[in-house]
């Protein structure tokens, strides 16, 4: 198609550098939640703004961090994934105003550890905050994935908001089962809820099958309308229940990490 936006790259030096960096990890992290809040307030309004951007670890450096800081005012939460930082290296991802939470799912040879950030302006309910591990992990390296959970406040409404991260490389069926454990693991909750992040559905068949798990749990899935992505880019989504979808576009100006950074804006129903 003509108007298809280009597949983005991983640098093959960044793939090798951090494949030789998971070679030897370590995943019994003890304190593998950390919390930073650099003046998040209250919501105001119905409204929310969600992004969703696997961030690869800061691939490309300056022009990561260029990238981020340009579009990451214009989403009031973002769920990150890919997020590499030590447990003092947040401050690089937390602009003044905004808090975030992010949940370890390992930590490598150098230090750092990768996992996924739930981003804020809003204060979180940290009591309810949940890390939960996938059980499968990566063949070969077995690295794990992880998915955080945060609950806010929206026009005081108790909100969750779930941060999914899924194994890369595992069969069509494993795709809802992993997702679906997350789901059991985290427990009912009858409020709003947003399912958000990089479900790693190469095909219209792993789509379909986290698509029936987040049906069986009444979500639907936000559907971009002119998603431009291929197929085998289009890894990253978002699901709802409790709000009516306004619009969800895809963010194609940040082109540092190998994922396009998507975006919805939600509104909360009465």
């Amino acid at each position: 198609m003509a108007d298809e936006v280009p597949k983005l790259r991983r640098p093959l030096r960044k793939v090798i550098n951090n494949f030789y960096q998971a070679l030897k990890i370590e995943t019994n992290i003890q304190d593998d939640l950390k919390i930073l809040d650099k003046g998040a307030g209250p919501c105001s309004g119905r409204q929310i703004k969600i992004g969703v951007w696997n961030v690869f670890k800061g691939n490309g450096g300056m022009d990561f961090f260029r990238d981020f800081m340009n579009i990451v005012h214009r989403n009031d939460v973002w769920c990150l994934q890919e997020v590499l930082a030590s447990p003092h290296g947040l401050i690089d991802y937390v602009p003044d105003g905004y808090k975030g939470i992010h949940g370890a799912s390992y930590e490598r040879m150098d230090g750092l550890r990768e996992g996924v950030l739930n981003l804020s302006r809003w204060q979180s309910l940290d009591e309810r905050t949940q890390v939960v591990h996938f059980s499968k992990t990566e063949p070969l390296v077995k690295t794990p994935k992880v998915a955080v959970v945060s609950h806010y406040y929206i026009d005081k409404v108790e909100t969750r908001i779930v941060n999914v991260h899924q194994p890369l490389v595992r069969g069509r069926k494993r795709a809802g089962a992993d997702l679906l454990e997350v789901m059991e693991t985290i427990g009912e909750f009858d409020g709003p809820v947003i399912v958000a992040g990089d479900f790693n559905t190469f095909t219209k068949k792993y789509f379909n099958e986290v698509c029936q798990v987040m049906d069986d749990y009444g979500l639907s899935y936000v559907s971009i309308r002119q998603d431009h992505r291929k197929e085998l880019q289009r890894l990253d989504h978002i699901f709802q229940r409790g709000f009516v979808v306004e619009r969800a576009s895809i963010i194609t100006e940040a082109k540092s990490s190998d994922h396009y950074a998507i975006q919805a804006s939600l509104v909360l129903k009465p």
